[in-house]
């Protein structure tokens, strides 16, 4: 009845974080299930209510408490220290949204693990995998996660290049698989993907990160770099390539027609693996045995009337037959009816084609110009005509991913209807003036990441992180920005805590962590800052010379250095701490000096209580100053001659 009593009867407006701490601690030891029912449905604490609710494992008793309500506010949790209430808030209570505020302000590293892990919402574990600095833990969930969001978080967090690339090996999704590879630093490795991945969006990927022109699509070494100038309206305005007479003569000329000619032929068959390609036999364009016309490539290269051609196009023939009917059409208002009409891209793509043949054809009298009209017909002019028009979007995102021109491709990115277009194009872009007008200026929040993602230019991600109106936008920019005085300027700058959470979550300077946790105004990032520190020495400095307790308890706990625990329990302004670094040394060559000279007499008192050395405890019996001392010294000699 006395844990009965400890836990009722108590005002919530009275309670402190250090009295909550010790009930949660006793509530651990509660096995009667109902006691544990009384206290989940009486306390006055929410945080003891929530705790004992998630101890309690029968049904029934839960089922008395699916009306109860946990009564704490998303603010009320924001307002926290405490690591152990916020620890009981991110793993018990039942609103996602109020977790996610707890695991913000968490900052005990296997307790954001766990949650990382088992949270059952995704967002929550976004939250903390992205606190996670361990690569092993971050690999387990880049490989185990149900929801790819999820792996990807832990992806961005992932330095090693092998570790990476195992993770692709595995992977499935293929927006995680791009941003494993994203990730990765090594040319080989990055190579050996753009080259031999199975997947051509992680081959492109790897590509662009790699920078190599040799894995890049090919360019025709002709092609003009003019100016790229983006209107308001999405138009683009890039001159066009005049067309230059030819210095070949006639023969050559011919020569380049009839290749061009054979290339499209080429194409054909390999695109529809074609097997009506042979010879036409001596029979071709006469009736068969059933009475009908027998159509193929060689029948309607005959044919010149262009309504029986047009016919063709529109027909369900097969589509090699269709593309070669409209090479035969040389009108451009026919060809143009025909785009109105015809919905199969495969038809309009070709239609589009045949359509740009002529208007260059039309555009010179110059036979030799002419003549190699066809051929200017590149494959990029025609995809380009494709990713703007094409009804289908599945084929327009096709297309982005063989457009090489830019400008386009900014078009696309900012102003195509379909979200997968728009995100398959900024992955394409290579210029990095366009990726800044993209993650400074779409609408699209998934785009604008994809383009953070690809851009270098420091200082045009510190402006994004100080200035950007959306929150997330400014972390993105954030988690790529590596200078470290940078990243210590945020969090001394007028930015929301968010950054300063994320900027610390960057910084791996030592002398910087321990800067923040003795200077900055705002507790929790105190506290972050001394999680981050790995350095014992800059640990032991805070331990003893920070202004705020919780802090310079935060410090103490997380020394391991022994010769460093001895420096704090001398130098500590705290007496706590200074016990509480005593308390950790095992060293019996450290104890044996503090027993005997430290200035502190509890130092003294715990160094005695671990002390093996028979002398030196008669020492101290013998010369110490204090009763309480000298009492302990005696009761560890008389157990150790008891042994």
């Amino acid at each position: 009845m006395k844990l009965t009593r400890l836990f009722s009867n108590r005002s919530s407006n009275t309670q402190k974080d250090d009295d909550l701490e010790v009930r949660l601690q006793m509530l651990a030891d509660i096995k009667d299930p109902n006691v544990l029912l009384e206290t989940a449905k009486f306390d006055t604490s929410p945080y003891v209510r929530m705790a004992a609710k998630k101890m309690i494992t029968d049904k029934k008793l839960l089922a008395e408490l699916q009306h109860t309500r946990e009564n704490l506010s998303i603010d009320e949790v924001e307002k926290l220290n405490s690591t152990t209430l916020l620890g009981v808030v991110a793993t018990c209570s039942e609103s996602k949204y109020v977790r996610l505020a707890a695991v913000k302000k968490l900052n005990d590293k296997n307790l954001l693990v766990r949650i990382a892990q088992h949270d059952p919402d995704k967002f929550v574990r976004i939250t903390a995998v992205r606190k996670v600095k361990d690569n092993s833990i971050l690999a387990l969930i880049a490989r185990s996660d149900p929801h790819h969001e999820v792996r990807i978080a832990a992806i961005e967090n992932i330095e090693d290049d092998q570790v990476l690339l195992e993770i692709l090996k595995t992977e499935e999704h293929t927006d995680v698989r791009k941003i494993a590879v994203w990730q990765m630093k090594n040319p080989d490795i990055l190579a050996r993907i753009a080259e031999q991945d199975r997947e051509e969006p992680v081959r492109h990927v790897a590509a662009l990160k790699l920078g190599s022109s040799r894995l890049r699509k090919n360019k025709p070494e002709t092609e003009a770099h003019a100016t790229i100038v983006i209107a308001e309206n999405g138009l683009i305005k890039n001159p066009v390539e005049a067309i230059t007479d030819s210095d070949s003569g006639v023969d050559a000329s011919e020569k380049e027609t009839r290749n061009s000619t054979a290339r499209t032929h080429a194409e054909y068959q390999q695109a529809e693996n074609l097997s009506d390609n042979a010879p036409a036999s001596e029979n071709a364009g006469m009736p068969d045995s059933e009475g009908s016309t027998a159509l193929n490539l060689q029948t309607i290269e005959i044919f010149t009337d262009k309504k029986l051609l047009a016919e063709i196009v529109r027909s369900s023939e097969p589509l090699p037959l269709r593309k070669a009917a409209v090479n035969k059409i040389d009108d451009i208002s026919l060809l143009n009816d025909l785009l109105e009409k015809v919905k199969d891209e495969h038809v309009r793509y070709q239609l589009i084609r045949q359509k740009k043949f002529l208007e260059l054809l039309h555009s010179t009298k110059k036979p030799a110009a002419a003549s190699r009209a066809r051929s200017m017909v590149t494959e990029q002019s025609v995809l380009e005509e494709v990713a703007l028009n094409a009804r289908d979007k599945k084929v327009r995102k096709a297309t982005v991913e063989k457009l090489t021109n830019q400008a386009v491709l900014a078009r696309m990115a900012l102003h195509d209807p379909d979200a997968e277009v728009r995100n398959a194009a900024v992955w394409e872009i290579t210029d990095e003036q366009i990726l800044k007008q993209i993650a400074s200026g779409s609408d699209d929040f998934s785009i604008r990441k994809t383009a953070i993602r690809k851009i270098h230019d420091a200082q045009f991600l510190i402006s994004l992180a100080k200035r950007d109106k959306q929150i997330k936008i400014r972390q993105m920019a954030l988690r790529r920005i590596t200078d470290q005085q940078v990243l210590r300027a945020i969090i001394f700058d007028n930015v929301p805590d968010e950054l300063k959470e994320e900027a610390i979550d960057r910084i791996t300077d030592q002398q910087i962590l321990a800067e923040i946790a003795q200077k900055t105004s705002h507790e929790f990032l105190r506290n972050l800052a001394v999680w981050s520190i790995t350095d014992a020495e800059v640990l032991g400095d805070v331990a003893i010379s920070a202004e705020e307790l919780h802090v310079r308890k935060t410090a103490v706990s997380r020394v391991e250095s022994e010769p460093v625990l001895n420096r704090i329990a001398r130098q500590a302004q705290d007496p706590y701490v200074r016990k509480r670094a005593a308390e950790k040394i095992t060293d019996q060559q450290i104890l044996r000096e503090l027993a005997l000279s430290a200035p502190d007499m509890y130092v003294r008192k715990t160094a005695v209580e671990k002390l093996n050395d028979k002398e030196v405890l008669f020492q101290v019996i013998r010369d110490d100053q204090i009763d309480f001392v000298r009492n302990a010294a005696a009761e560890r000699l008389n157990m150790l001659q008891q042994i």
